[in-house]
């Protein structure tokens, strides 16, 4: 799946945040629950994928401060569907993100 359809869906489930945390499935936060979106791990290498096109979405938006302070936090928005605000960072030397659908 790629980003802009894990938006898309998680705008239409109501999903109130999304996870995507490498060597997990991603997830959607629905509810007040955390449900996982099929077994299908997300590896490292496809993780810094998602996170740059994410970073794309953002438009006008480096990777400059996640890659030298570890974290990050931007918001974007996409016309007629959502805006987002999301915190990328680094854990265990893997990049991962929560994105919360405003």
């Amino acid at each position: 799946m790629n980003v802009m359809e894990l938006l898309t869906s998680a705008v239409e489930k109501n999903a109130a945040d999304i996870f995507l945390i490498p060597g997990m499935p991603f997830s959607y936060k629905i509810g007040g629950r955390i449900i996982y979106q099929g077994d299908n791990r997300i590896m490292p290498d496809e993780m810094d994928k998602m996170i740059t096109e994410i970073y794309g979405l953002a438009k006008n938006r480096g990777m400059d401060k996640v890659q030298s302070h570890g974290d990050d936090d931007f918001s974007f928005a996409i016309e007629d569907l959502a805006r987002f605000r999301v915190n990328s960072y680094f854990q265990r030397g893997s990049q991962a993100a929560v994105i919360r659908v405003v």
